[in-house]
Parts: C-alpha cells; sequence; structure tokens
C-alpha cells in the first residue's frame, strides 16, 4: 500500500512509522491483539511486524500474554504515557 494512502508521508523512514502504528492501534484498542489481526488491521506483512513486535518486547514497549500470541501496551509504554 502506497505511504500517502496509509496517511504516511513519503519522507518518514517506514519503520519508525510502523513502531508508532502498533503503539497507537494497541492504545486505542482497549484489548490484547494477535499478530494476524494486528498486520491486518495495519496492512503489512505478519513477517515484518513480526520483526518489531520482538523488539518493541525486548524493550517493553508492548508485552505479550502467557499463551504467547496477544499483544498489548507494555510497562515502557504506560511510563512513557504518564510522564
Amino acid at each position: 500500500m502506497a505511504a500517502a494512502a496509509r496517511g504516511r508521508k513519503p519522507d518518514e523512514v517506514k519503520s519508525a512509522a510502523r513502531v508508532l502504528e502498533v503503539l497507537e492501534l494497541l492504545g486505542t484498542e482497549g484489548a490484547r491483539l494477535s499478530l494476524a489481526e494486528m498486520a491486518s488491521a495495519m496492512a503489512v506483512p505478519k513477517s515484518s511486524l513480526h520483526a518489531i513486535l520482538r523488539t518493541m518486547e525486548a524493550r517493553r514497549w508492548v508485552d505479550l500474554d502467557a499463551s504467547g500470541t496477544r499483544y498489548s501496551l507494555g510497562l515502557k509504554a504506560l511510563l512513557t504515557g504518564t510522564a
């Protein structure tokens, strides 16, 4: 999907924009989402999104549930949001 069609400007860094899209999606959804649900909502490949989510999880921006299949905002996102 073209950058302009997804609300992204042509000069934006794609990976940075996707990280922000993840945070926005999880922040507005209010429920844990699976990789497939997030990829569908964001119209991005699951493989690309999975790499981003692994990095975000390692840095505590997102959390996985006990089953390891559903994501939510992590401690870092919550602490940053209340700062």
